[in-house]
């Protein structure tokens, strides 16, 4: 406020997309399918809220031209979804019959569901994603 500056604080959820570092979740998933191997994770049951990258930019976007001097937003898809339903909807989306397979590793003090809140953003910017998790994964497929 001293300077005048205008600071909004954007806590993102778990981001998507092309070229994503293989070290996540989707790619993860996505690089054993494309190899045609059975999908093996740690654990099927957590649950998280993704955004695809193209909403994440829109939601920085309109954030910037907003007049606000300071404030905090979630920016996140708004729903939850577990490991197993991510590779489930991948698998549909490749058309492909594999198995999922669960190492059971389950990691300390796991947070089972998390997700963005996203009345404030929506609200104060009129921001919402307008990619669903099943578009944005075909929006990959059609990018590989």
């Amino acid at each position: 406020n001293l300077f005048n500056t205008p600071v909004k604080i954007v806590r993102p959820f778990n981001i998507y997309g092309p070229s994503q570092n293989e070290d996540f979740l989707v790619p993860t998933i996505l690089k054993q399918v494309n190899q045609g191997k059975d999908i093996e994770v740690n654990d099927l049951r957590p649950k998280r809220d993704y955004l695809y990258i193209d909403d994440f930019v829109n939601a920085l976007v309109k954030l910037g031209e907003c007049d606000q001097q300071f404030d905090i937003f979630n920016a996140g898809s708004g729903k939850s979804y577990s490991v197993e339903e991510i590779a489930n909807t991948i698998i549909k989306i490749w058309g492909k019959q594999l198995k999922i397979i669960s190492r059971n590793k389950v990691r300390q003090n796991e947070v089972l569901d998390c997700y963005a809140d996203l009345s404030k953003i929506t609200s104060q910017i009129g921001w919402k994603p307008q990619i669903s998790l099943e578009k944005g994964l075909e929006i990959i497929l059609k990018s590989t």
